[in-house]
């Protein structure tokens, strides 16, 4: 039943190829080359990665070969991923974890409330680094103390106008940073929900 429990949340990459990319993996093992075209990542960085040790390869009469599961093991671990045959470009959640500086379980949520696209590779999830960025850019004016004007129109619907009348009651506090003006977060949801003295 154990066994069971553990192979039942394995999801093997393979499933989601095409045909051709299939083939090739049905092999068990693959070249130098085809881990470049299937990982999305350069000749040279693959190289390096097999030369120390980090994929790892044996050398047989026609050349290097790195199994398959191999390389699925260092490919799911990859904080982030480009676009491949396996999938769109991704985070792992550890790679989501480095990136916002929020931890696990937050995340786990966050995923879930912005619908962010997921796959599997291995035991692992990764997740759509084209929706993360665009969640965690909406997120951030949830988050931040100080806004951008473009985060205040975007986060809160609140208009150029009545963000500076705002202002100008004294109920949006403003500074200035590199040559930007931001606006107080506290302030804008005051002003939103109508809490201002």
């Amino acid at each position: 039943m154990s066994n069971y429990k553990h192979f039942k949340h394995y999801y093997n990459p393979y499933d989601s190829l095409d045909v051709e990319w299939q083939h090739v993996v049905s092999k068990g093992y693959l070249t130098i080359g085809e881990i470049v075209c299937l990982s999305g990542y350069t000749k040279s960085y693959i190289y390096r990665l097999v030369k120390n040790g980090v994929i790892p390869s044996l050398i047989e009469n026609d050349g290097r070969k790195v199994k398959w599961t191999d390389f699925v093991h260092w490919y799911s671990h990859l904080l982030e991923t480009p676009s491949s045959p396996i999938g769109e470009s991704s985070f792992s959640i550890y790679g989501l974890m480095n990136y916002t500086g929020m931890g696990r379980s937050w995340l786990l949520s966050f995923v879930e409330r912005y619908n962010i696209k997921s796959y599997h590779v291995g035991w692992l999830k990764r997740y759509s680094k084209d929706d993360v960025l665009k969640a965690w850019t909406e997120e951030l004016c949830f988050i931040k103390l100080w806004l951008n004007i473009n985060e205040v129109e975007m986060g809160y619907k609140m208009k150029k106008k009545d963000l500076f009348n705002a202002v100008a009651q004294n109920i949006v506090h403003i500074k200035h940073a590199n040559g930007v003006i931001l606006f107080s977060r506290q302030g804008i949801i005051r002003w939103k929900e109508g809490h201002y003295e």
